[in-house]
């Protein structure tokens, strides 16, 4: 398990548990039913495509399997930063596009190696992000950075207390990372109910669902898709050069990605059968 995922299994929220066989009642804690999760930050935050703990965390709790998640992270985001081929959609489209109801951010890593010096300019930038991010009405949770490779944990404290401040000034959850996984008294404020260890085949649903998404949302050449190619032949129906077929085709991930969903949502009520 990666660092980042397990700082986040402790940022699930307040999740109540019922006896196996029971229906799942509508979770009381911070995320909800049909919840979808815009996950953001950088490259600790890009791997969680591979490693399901997080999503399979929140999926598994009564009343959550309709959560859906989607990783906008992107490698070398910082909060000054988020660089973008040419043509790719603002922030405030993607989130629109997608459907977010959550926004989980992660983001100081990078921006410790500024040093205390850095921490005004990543607090007042961080919530100019968050705030496009969030548009007034989706729910934030804030997670607490690692600090780079090579550096002492100490070098990422004060970012991370600038995020806890901004996260409490906001009305916004925040999660830090646990120094032991099974000390209770890590837990945070926001609490955790974990279970048991949910099947290999769970996790394996979740991996599959998440590549499906990233080759949709990240395609391989997006100078054809929407960048500054899409007047090339190739680009164009070879019958109709007035169509374009490559955005069509990209719409064809979507489907995909729903049948996985199902499949982990299945797979979840199996679980749950006695």
């Amino acid at each position: 398990m990666s660092p980042i995922a397990v700082a986040v299994v402790f940022a699930a929220g307040m999740l109540a548990v019922t006896s196996a066989g029971q229906s799942p009642p509508e979770s009381p804690g911070f995320f909800q039913s049909d919840d979808v999760v815009a996950l953001v930050g950088g490259e600790d935050m890009v791997v969680l495509r591979d490693e399901p703990e997080f999503e399979l965390l929140v999926l598994r709790q009564p009343g959550l399997a309709t959560v859906r998640f989607r990783n906008l992270a992107f490698e070398g985001d910082t909060v000054f930063e988020q660089f973008r081929e040419l043509n790719f959609p603002a922030w405030e489209n993607q989130m629109q596009s997608v459907g977010a109801t959550v926004v989980v951010a992660q983001f100081g890593k990078m921006e410790s190696l500024a040093g205390p010096d850095g921490v005004a300019d990543f607090a007042a930038a961080y919530e100019k992000l968050i705030d496009r991010l969030a548009g007034g009405n989706r729910r934030v949770l804030l997670l607490a950075a690692r600090p780079p490779k090579g550096t002492a944990p100490a070098s990422v404290a004060p970012y991370n207390q600038a995020a806890r401040d901004l996260a409490r000034r906001r009305g916004w959850a925040f999660a830090d990372t646990p120094a032991h996984p099974v000390d209770a008294a890590a837990l945070g404020p926001l609490g955790l109910t974990r279970l048991g260890p949910p099947a290999p085949k769970l996790a394996t649903l979740v991996r599959r669902k998440n590549t499906l998404w990233f080759h949709y949302w990240r395609p391989q050449n997006w100078a054809f898709l929407n960048g500054d190619r899409t007047e090339q032949q190739s680009s164009r129906d070879h019958r109709d050069p007035t169509k374009r077929w490559f955005p069509e085709e990209m719409l064809q991930w979507l489907p995909l990605v729903a049948a996985r969903e199902s499949e982990i949502r299945q797979s979840l009520d199996a679980e749950r059968t006695p």
